[in-house]
């Protein structure tokens, strides 16, 4: 009988400890000799943190006591009761399998990853790595996604933008594909388009000249060059661009000269 009832209390201890769910220990900040259950972050709805004023040995009392959080989350609560998943989201509401801490970075870079998952959203790891921005694609690894001025300069944390052709981002001094007003100049023309383009007469637009529009220097016009540069005088006349008036002229006076 005894027998028997020994048998009893050991089942019932061994089932106890198989039910039981208990969470791991953690640390927790707080002033000296502050118990556990006042120094950790406040745990989901049914769940306690033990009385410990040990403050590196807090644990959850019972996690099977919050089964279904979706508050109150906290990287020491995650660490205690979720082991795979150890750290709170962003708006403590779940625990997350991120790499490092979602709130208490450090200098822990980012990553594609843990951004997505620390917001609950898309979002990427910035160039530096050392935070998140909205963009349409990764700012690391782009793939076949385009760039644009928005993504440039959230992606870089100054001031960018897309090339013409959208596959990098450069320092033009101001947006490649959307200028506006702004008037072109020959760096920029370079910048943006990644080969040697010079900005037109005007500077409404880039062209691809043999050289600089209007920094000419020693360099001939072509009749090609007129064309590209001045649209408004396209015609190659003794070394200089001119309108098709102008020819008219010239060759009326010219005319003139031999017949008088």
């Amino acid at each position: 009988m005894k027998f028997k009832i020994a048998i009893c209390i050991i089942y019932f201890i061994v089932t106890e400890s198989a039910l039981a769910a208990q969470g791991s220990q953690v640390s927790c900040v707080g002033n000296s000799g502050q118990a556990c259950n006042a120094a950790c972050p406040s745990p989901p709805g049914g769940c306690t943190w033990n009385t410990s004023t040990t403050l590196t040995s807090c644990q959850i009392n019972e996690c099977s006591y919050c089964p279904s959080f979706t508050s109150n989350t906290s990287d020491q609560f995650c660490s205690s009761c979720t082991a795979a998943t150890p750290f709170t989201n962003f708006q403590n509401t779940a625990c997350v399998a991120s790499k490092y801490s979602c709130i208490n970075r450090q200098s822990n870079p980012w990553s594609d990853f843990d951004c997505s998952t620390c917001y609950g959203k898309t979002m990427y790891a910035n160039i530096a790595a050392n935070s998140c921005v909205s963009s349409t694609g990764s700012c690391t690894s782009r793939g076949n996604t385009p760039w644009n001025d928005t993504d440039c300069q959230a992606c870089n944390g100054k001031t960018l933008y897309s090339s013409t052709s959208g596959n990098t981002c450069v320092a033009s001094v101001a947006s490649c594909v959307q200028r506006g007003s702004t008037p072109w100049t020959d760096v920029d023309c370079n910048t943006c388009n990644g080969k040697a383009m010079y900005a037109s007469s005007d500077q409404t637009s880039c062209v691809a000249s043999s050289a600089s529009c209007i920094s000419r220097g020693g360099a001939t016009w072509t009749s090609d060059d007129c064309k590209l540069c001045s649209p408004k005088t396209p015609k190659l006349v003794s070394g200089q661009c001119a309108a098709n008036s102008n020819i008219i002229m010239i060759s009326i006076l010219i005319f003139i000269s031999l017949v008088f």
